[in-house]
């Protein structure tokens, strides 16, 4: 994950209903001023200059899908909101409605709309002469900066404080919840090259180490700074964690048997825990990429415990 400063996200709402707490839209408004497709439109956006606070943890929901692909490659990419959604609702008996909903099709607008937020940003970064060399294309741009700049989740149950929790699995969220504010600052990205069936080099914005035999593995980082000025970062990363299960009692209609009169049921899931003896580490600590240059970072996973017996491990690693 890269933090472009560290900042805080904020948000505007400059509809005539701000002070509202209903804050569906109109939709009469919203399809007026709706392009064609392939046609763009100019949007304006602010942002306020006080902080909103926000206390609430953000944790994976606990239906989404996990990865890896069947390559080890990881998957999902990233995550966004799509749990308990306020959402437009389908036409019923002529009416026009509103509903809570939940899944990809509540998430999947979100990373879609994140996207376009910033490409025109990301239309003239990638446009300097070191992603050009490097032969990144504003797809994959798109990718590795919405990559870098989202916040990995907690995993609630693996402690008593958002501090002393471990990281969710990266194979559950991939490499965080997505966060616009810093991928619209950033000007610096790392990636990590990845050679396909083909033998081609393709960049992504996550390590993917696949199967690692032995104790260890190296890797390297490429970081490509597209500012104008010299940019200094301090290296670290989380604990090294695989899969550990862990028996959680549930509350659910769908339980509700002759054994169990109010849907109670213990269910054993999967939860990170921390390998012994695992850690990332790096060459260096601290790192200054050039202006309109490029550093390349060189990296070590350690698999401690985990070596040689099958087990997934991993990690989050901060820029």
């Amino acid at each position: 994950m890269i933090d472009p400063d560290k900042g805080k996200i904020t948000a505007s709402d400059t509809s005539s209903n701000a002070s509202s707490s209903d804050y569906r839209i109109d939709m009469k408004v919203y399809n007026a001023g709706k392009p064609a497709i392939g046609k763009e439109n100019t949007l304006n956006m602010a942002f306020l200059q006080e902080t909103i606070p926000y206390e609430d943890q953000s944790i994976p929901a606990g239906s989404t899908s996990w990865g890896p692909r069947t390559d080890l490659m990881l998957k999902p990419d990233l995550s966004a909101p799509g749990k308990n959604v306020y959402s437009t609702l389908n036409v019923v008996n002529g009416k026009h409605d509103y509903v809570y909903a939940s899944g990809t099709s509540m998430a999947t607008p979100v990373a879609a709309a994140s996207s376009v937020i910033i490409r025109p940003t990301l239309k003239k970064m990638v446009k300097s002469e070191v992603l050009e060399n490097a032969k990144i294309d504003l797809v994959t741009l798109t990718k590795i900066v919405m990559q870098n700049t989202s916040g990995p989740m907690i995993d609630p149950s693996t402690g008593s404080t958002g501090e002393t929790c471990l990281f969710a699995s990266p194979r559950q969220q991939g490499a965080g919840l997505i966060n616009v504010e810093r991928a619209l600052k950033t000007k610096t990205i790392a990636s990590y090259q990845v050679k396909d069936s083909t033998g081609k080099y393709n960049a992504y914005g996550a390590v993917s180490l696949k199967e690692i035999r032995g104790g260890a593995k190296d890797f390297t980082i490429d970081l490509y700074n597209t500012s104008d000025k010299d940019v200094t970062f301090t290296v670290s990363a989380s604990p090294v964690t695989t899969d550990g299960e862990k028996n959680i009692t549930k509350l659910d209609e769908e339980y509700i048997d002759e054994t169990s009169k109010q849907g109670k049921q213990i269910v054993a899931e999967l939860h990170p825990v921390k390998v012994d003896g695992a850690e990332i580490v790096f060459n260096k600590t601290q790192i200054k990429v050039p202006a309109k240059g490029s550093y390349s970072l060189k990296g070590t996973l350690k698999t401690g415990a985990a070596a040689d017996r099958d087990k997934f491990v991993e990690g989050f690693y901060y820029i």
